[in-house]
């Protein structure tokens, strides 16, 4: 009597699996198309602002970067980028001083010291406060905070206007870098708390556990 075992035959490829590879491939290939045609359009469009822009900047009497004028109607046009790109760069530090802090310390309250229920109703607010498009924050500044902001802006250019962030020297309390600034902040506060909290959940919870045992406090 025979001890050899013969191994058992392998089985013929499915007619099934080698569908389900050939899905596979042409899902592949359409994805990659679809990504690829999304880049083309992409440069497209930049290449045609690009085309069209030319024309402007070579009648521009200014330098693009360094004036401060903005009348591209103008004759001559006179057009440059200094100054927005002055109050860009200052509203956007002030923006990040006032909702990192803000957005940091609410990020840690919802991971570590609210309650299981709190924390939960919180994030979800923040997510969905994250997911608003800027522009409802900015018509919402607009329509409503700069009204409400004459009283502040007004007291912070009568005692502090010796800074030139608070000097207004028209007169118009309701239109500042201040207000843009704090819109901005707004703005950006529920993303960086969102992003945040994400980040101090991912503590594992041993960690803090054993920290905790260690003597750490809750805010260590």
């Amino acid at each position: 009597m025979s001890t050899d075992l013969k191994p058992p035959d392998a089985p013929a490829p499915s007619v099934r699996g080698s569908s389900v590879r050939l899905g596979d491939r042409i899902f592949t290939n359409l994805t990659r198309g679809a990504g690829v045609f999304v880049l083309l359009i992409m440069a497209s469009i930049g290449a045609f602002l690009v085309w069209k822009a030319i024309p402007a900047f070579q009648n521009n009497t200014g330098n693009f970067f360094t004036t401060q004028e903005w009348f591209p109607d103008a004759d001559p046009p006179v057009f440059g980028i200094a100054a927005l790109a002055f109050g860009t760069a200052i509203s956007s530090v002030i923006a990040m001083i006032i909702a990192v802090p803000v957005a940091i310390g609410t990020a840690l309250f919802i991971a570590f010291f609210a309650s299981r229920r709190a924390s939960t109703s919180l994030g979800f607010v923040i997510d969905v406060l994250a997911a608003v498009p800027s522009i409802i924050y900015g018509l919402w500044g607009l329509q409503v905070l700069m009204n409400h902001m004459e009283g502040i802006t007004k007291w912070l250019n009568d005692y502090l206007g010796f800074i030139p962030l608070f000097n207004n020297e028209i007169g118009i309390y309701t239109k500042s870098i201040f207000i843009a600034s704090v819109v901005l902040a707004i703005m950006i506060l529920p993303t960086i708390s969102a992003l945040s909290r994400e980040v101090f959940i991912q503590v594992p919870r041993d960690h803090r556990e054993a920290s905790l045992a260690l003597g750490a406090t809750r805010w260590r």
